[in-house]
């Protein structure tokens, strides 16, 4: 007989189980009570992954040089979930940046008269207008009261209401500029997203991922409450397309969808 050959009908490998992955994630960040409060696709995902690990403590026998393992115990139990978006989604990135829930940016369009840019200024310099105010219209910029000339003594960016001090200009170095201007309203929906780096405490979510793959059998995973942390660099500049990284710890659910499963499941099918 062939060696093998007994298996050939019901033990083969035929490539019906290879994988090639793609799918959608979906992100619910749970508040403040812990519950769900509608979840955010997150867009192209490069990598999802799940590295499960083990801690050991063990015992080897102090009787001779053998060194013999007597026994193994597993002590610790850890899963972490890493993810690549590609898409800067303002959700996904303020999970990224530690940050609570984004929010847009307002203003009101109240006039502005004598807002300090600097005390003593340096030719060839930037400053920006401490409010923090930008799409500024109306504008004049000022040395004493003098009204500066555009294009000449200084350039303006009204989006971001930056001032630069022009070299060839006539503000002299150590001179206080002041600006007046009116800033455009801003109202929430006109799509400035505002991310507050680093002002989130524990964040916690909901984690769910639905394959759609190129081949191979299809995954659904529910992770019930997720732990992130930050990870690695967030690239806002390069010469390829960015990408940043996820990382989260998965935790115990007190209230499991699915009986027997504590952290969470995976459907195959």
């Amino acid at each position: 007989m062939t060696p093998g050959q007994g298996f050939s009908v019901a033990a083969i490998g035929d490539g019906t189980k290879l994988s090639v992955g793609r799918g959608r994630v979906f992100i619910d960040r749970l508040n403040t009570s812990l519950a769900l409060v509608g979840a955010k696709f997150s867009g192209t995902v490069d990598a999802l992954g799940l590295t499960p690990s083990s801690s050991f403590a063990e015992k080897r026998t102090m009787v001779d040089a053998t060194n013999a393992l007597l026994a193994r115990v597993e002590t610790e139990r850890t899963l972490e979930l890493s993810l690549t978006p590609a898409e800067w989604k303002k959700d996904m990135l303020a999970l990224a940046l530690l940050a609570n829930t984004p929010a847009e940016y307002t203003q009101v369009a109240t006039p502005v008269v004598g807002e300090v840019l600097t005390t003593s200024s340096i030719k060839d310099s930037w400053y920006w207008p401490p409010s923090g105010k930008r799409k500024l219209t109306a504008y004049a910029v000022k040395v004493s009261a003098v009204t500066k000339t555009e294009g000449t003594d200084y350039e303006l960016d009204a989006e971001t209401g930056a001032v630069y001090i022009k070299s060839s200009g006539s503000i002299a170095d150590a001179s206080t500029v002041t600006i007046d201007y009116t800033p455009t309203a801003i109202t929430a929906g006109s799509g400035l997203t505002q991310i507050n780096i680093g002002t989130a405490g524990t964040i916690l979510a909901q984690v769910r991922f639905v394959a759609e793959p190129m081949t191979g059998p299809i995954h659904e995973i529910l992770l019930y409450k997720v732990q992130f942390s930050a990870q690695d660099i967030i690239s806002f500049l390069g010469q390829e397309f960015g990408t940043f990284n996820l990382t989260g710890t998965p935790l115990v659910s007190a209230t499991p969808v699915y009986p027997n499963s504590t952290y969470g499941v995976v459907f195959q099918r």
